[in-house]
């Protein structure tokens, strides 16, 4: 029997996993931003004089870290995590079983304007934008499994999903 309680579900930006949290008690959203940067208060400059913040050299580990200890508490069903490749790599490595939802490569047009009216960045959406294809192809290659959603489908629309072996 698995350790994990919880199964572990990167989702692609936009598919609805804040909204998932909020719908379902069982479930947690852990945002991977907080771990790529850390704010480093000794080191002061003309234009942050009280501080920087600094990439995080460690922060896929301690991400993978943070999931594992979510996934492994009985409060969850469901743990939302990043689709970002070091984060599914940093899973494979660790032979941690997880899901990936994705939307259906033809809905490109449909996740840039959810990206607009959510308020993303123009750098943001420029990302996705040149790079929808390669993420998505990339993912279908190398996630043991993959859901992908139809248009208009939402991540809560799609759960539960059952437990995967691990």
């Amino acid at each position: 029997m698995s350790k994990f309680k919880a199964i572990i579900i990167c989702g692609f930006p936009g598919i609805g996993k804040t909204t998932a949290e909020q719908r379902c008690r069982q479930a947690i959203d852990c945002e991977s931003s907080g771990f790529q940067y850390r704010f480093d208060p000794t080191e002061v400059n003309a234009g942050s004089p009280a501080g920087v913040y600094k990439e995080n050299q460690n922060w896929v580990k301690e991400y993978v870290d943070q999931l594992v200890e979510l996934a492994m508490d009985v409060r969850y069903h469901y743990v939302f995590a990043s689709t970002h490749q070091e984060v599914r790599d940093e899973l494979n490595a660790r032979l941690i079983p997880y899901v990936v939802v994705v939307p259906d490569r033809s809905l490109k047009d449909e996740y840039l304007a959810r990206y607009v009216k959510r308020g993303d960045s123009a750098e943001f959406i420029m990302g996705i934008y040149e790079y929808w294809e390669d993420w998505l192809k990339a993912i279908d290659i190398e996630a043991p499994a993959v859901i992908h959603l139809k248009a208009g489908q939402v991540l809560s629309d799609i759960l539960p999903i059952p437990q995967l072996r691990g």
